[in-house]
């Protein structure tokens, strides 16, 4: 058994060293070819890619520029130098695309479309360009230029992090900020349901510039022919992955804390109560619907 294995990895070696031997005896131009041939059946390995630029670099004449891919590439720089939004951009990088595809080592192909995904905020993928377009055999002041271009972009990509976030805070905001009214129905956690119909949950929803929600409560009911509203209770509280979470509210020796959460919905947001201590010292949550 020990000798089967033994003779299975020397097998294995040699095919792997002939394999070797055999890629190496191929004319650079056609070892170019094949690699170019594996990279348009995996477009997003870069590795490969700095595989065909370092030998395309080492071929000397260098590989000619096909014209199936000058023409994309010239498309391509006019179609940037029009762009005029991040779709028109996204046009252009599509063109480079193509260029690279049938040319993987046009150098500036790499460049143009890192420049066409800047434009269009593609901030990552056009670092990724800009080190594949290091590997070219460049001058110092085009080296220089594209590296400082890369530091560049990293601070692009920071501030479209730090304006992505805010976005989606505003957004959240939004979702949560106004005059709020109960549905007819509320939900008990042990599945109970009671008609509330002659009785009515406002809440006033609204933020500060520090992110911090105010929350006014005014519960109304319908007695002896008129409306009677309570004392508004006013709370403070944050958002928490995405939900509205009011602090904790401190109560009665029995009913220790009260617990508030907003929850938004499609059809509006869902009020939850957790009420800890109540019922011998328990738990009790209780949900219903609100809309605006």
């Amino acid at each position: 058994m020990k000798s089967a294995s033994k003779l299975i990895i020397v097998l294995l070696t040699f095919l792997t060293l002939a394999t070797s031997a055999y890629a190496q005896s191929l004319p650079l131009r056609e070892q170019l070819s094949q690699l170019v041939e594996q990279l348009q059946k995996t477009p997003t390995d870069n590795a490969l890619r700095e595989r065909i630029i370092k030998l395309a670099t080492s071929i000397k004449p260098a590989p000619a520029i096909p014209e199936e891919a000058r023409e994309p590439f010239v498309m391509g720089a006019t179609v940037l130098k029009k762009a005029s939004d991040p779709a028109g951009a996204g046009k252009a990088v599509d063109l480079f695309t193509q260029a690279l595809t049938i040319a993987p080592w046009f150098a500036e192909a790499y460049y143009n479309r890192a420049l066409a995904r800047e434009t269009a905020g593609q901030f990552e993928p056009a670092i990724d360009d800009l080190k594949l377009y290091l590997e070219f055999k460049l001058t110092d002041a085009e080296r220089r230029e594209a590296q400082d271009k890369i530091y560049s972009l990293k601070a692009d990509a920071q501030l479209a992090v730090s304006k992505n976030a805010n976005d989606q805070t505003t957004k959240d905001r939004k979702a949560f900020d106004g005059h709020w009214i109960q549905f007819t129905t509320r939900k008990y956690s042990d599945g109970m349901e009671a008609s509330l119909s002659q009785a009515m949950s406002k809440f006033d929803i609204s933020f500060d510039d520090n992110g911090e929600a105010k929350v006014i409560s005014l519960f109304s009911q319908f007695n002896a022919g008129r409306w009677l509203d309570s004392t508004p209770e006013e709370f403070r509280g944050r958002l928490v992955n995405g939900d509205l979470v009011v602090n904790p509210i401190e109560l009665s020796q029995d009913d220790r804390k009260r617990e508030l959460r907003f929850r938004r919905t499609q059809q509006g947001l869902i009020y939850k109560a957790t009420i800890i201590g109540s019922r011998g010292g328990g738990e009790w949550t209780m949900e219903f619907n609100v809309r605006r």
